[in-house]
């Protein structure tokens, strides 16, 4: 028969080995976990380095419809001169200057201007027979909320241009960019001001209040809306490790 002593070296050793297991398992878990998200980080900064994202996407590098004739092609911010500058950012302003002015943040010129021509900013631009910039989108692939993340920082169509398909046209190249380098999702954000974005998102393309924008209680003026891409079967995608919970 054993001892009350034995029972209770029986019982604390059941809890040492309990512990260490536990230990051991959380830290095998922060591990994985860890090397998902480098992994996570290197599959997009690979996308990032992409020179040009149209080149296996040719049928949709031109656009003609709506008594428009447009040429699309993939730049990276860095390689803009001056004159590429200004007209975007001609663009941005002409647009969206007025609902800055009466958003939270404000209209910071210099902090616009930055974050347009950012390293990591990367371009579609849609440009006329002439050479004029009739619309744009800034992307950039990230990690967001634990995943990979095509984000559309801006799509800007000059005034010129627009009633005529040309920012649903830009929004389908990006899901197809998105699906061609096995990205989860799309994601974009839009001022709670600007009703006829918000249709346009989510009425007319699909797109839904992502999971990771402000709630109520965080009294912010914007929201962050979301499309989940198809996934690409041909794409070797980081895995998620088991019990690594995303809120999307």
């Amino acid at each position: 028969m054993s001892s009350r002593s034995d029972s209770n070296n029986n019982s604390t050793s059941n809890k040492n080995y309990r512990s260490r297991d536990k230990k051991e398992k959380k830290k095998a878990f922060r591990k994985q976990t860890n090397d998902y998200l480098c992994a996570l980080e290197q599959f997009c900064r690979r996308a990032q380095n992409v020179d040009n994202m149209l080149e296996n996407l040719k049928p949709f590098s031109t656009y003609n419809k709506n008594d428009l004739t447009l040429t699309l092609s993939y730049m990276k911010s860095e390689l803009f001169d001056d004159s590429v500058r200004d007209e975007i950012f001609l663009i941005f302003e002409q647009n969206m200057r007025e609902m800055y002015e009466k958003s939270d943040v404000g209209w910071i010129r210099k902090e616009k201007w930055e974050e347009l021509f950012d390293s990591d900013a990367r371009y579609i631009l849609a440009r006329g027979e002439d050479g004029l910039l009739h619309g744009f989108v800034h992307l950039r692939f990230v990690v967001e909320d634990n995943q990979d993340v095509l984000y559309c920082y801006e799509i800007q169509v000059n005034k010129i241009s627009q009633s005529k398909g040309l920012g649903t046209f830009m929004m389908k190249v990006l899901e197809l960019i998105a699906f061609y380098n096995g990205f989860s999702k799309i994601m974009l954000t839009v001022f709670d001001i600007n009703e006829e974005a918000k249709v346009f998102y989510k009425n007319k393309l699909g797109y839904v209040v992502d999971p990771f924008s402000p709630d109520e209680e965080e009294e912010c003026d914007y929201e962050i809306v979301s499309k989940v891409i198809k996934n690409n079967p041909k794409i070797d995608r980081p895995k998620l490790p088991e019990g690594l919970t995303l809120t999307s």
